[in-house]
Order: structure tokens, then sequence, then C-alpha cells
């Protein structure tokens, strides 16, 4: 039973220091952070760095309320493509700040 227990600390270890170290990278970066439902309809976690809003509940109208309304048409065509093809989403678009200006 030691064995087992030593294992399964070790292995928290671990995670806690992998989640430790992503932390540090976001941290370090400008970058935001966000979290979506594999469909992409719903956005589950946003960390916004105070550039964008903050979404900490799960959202379905994530793209209305930071996609600037110009580029939803391309978001989402985009979005379907990457779906579709099994892409990684990589696309120049316009977005609501926090503050409501366009970015």
């Amino acid at each position: 039973m030691t064995n087992f227990s030593n294992k399964q600390a070790s292995e928290k270890q671990r995670v806690a220091e992998t989640e430790a170290r992503l932390k540090a990278l976001i941290e370090a970066t400008s970058d935001v952070v966000y979290s979506l439902s594999p469909d992409w309809s719903e956005m589950r976690e946003l960390d916004g760095r105070r550039f964008l809003k903050d979404a900490a509940v799960p959202t379905t109208s994530w793209k209305t309320d930071n996609v600037y309304p110009d580029d939803l048409d391309m978001v989402n065509a985009t979005i379907e493509k990457c779906i579709r093809e099994k892409k990684i989403f990589q696309l120049e678009h316009r977005f609501v700040r926090a503050d409501g200006r366009t970015g």
C-alpha cells in the first residue's frame, strides 16, 4: 500500500509542477488564454489579461461578445473549416476589447 501511495503522491507532485510551469509561461506572455468546447460552441474559460473581458463561467455567446461584428462570418467560416479538416485555428481578426474599443 505504501508503494502505491508514494507513486500517487509523486504523480500529484509532477502535475503540480507542470501546472506551475504553465502558469509561469502564461504570465510571462501577452497571449490571451482560453478554453473552448470541441465544437467551439462554448467558451469554458477566458483569461483576457485585462485586454478582453474575462469569462469565468461557460458561455455560448463568446463570439458575439468578443469578435468584431464585421469579422464574425469570417471567424465562423474559419472555425468550421478547421473542425472539418482537423487543423489548428489561425486567423487574424478584430475583436472587442474589455473597454469596448476595437482591437
